[in-house]
């Protein structure tokens, strides 16, 4: 079974990166949580996001069997993420 690990890409003052935090927060889901200047956006936060926004939630997935580690490629719609966050907190709840 694969380990899953979360990562949340956000700005400190943004209110749609509070909004995810605290669902995660809320729903007990484990996340390590990375700030970055959106003034100075990283390229590799730009291939991930072309569009530059945040919230942006990474999933890294590793085998048991394996140890590899796997990223998931994110979409840019940020109502896309939206979306797959809340589908994930539903999952969680069951």
């Amino acid at each position: 079974m694969p380990e899953t690990h979360l990562t949340l890409i956000s700005h400190p003052l943004c209110p749609f990166v509070q909004r995810a935090a605290i669902v995660l927060l809320e729903k007990g889901i484990p996340f390590d949580r990375l700030n970055i200047n959106l003034v100075a956006k990283p390229d590799w936060f730009l291939d991930m996001s072309p569009n530059g926004k945040v919230p942006l939630l990474r999933v890294r997935q590793r085998s048991m069997d394996k140890q590899a580690e796997h990223t998931q490629p994110e979409a840019s719609s940020a109502r896309l993420r939206f979306h797959r966050m809340a589908a994930a907190a539903r999952f969680v709840e069951r």
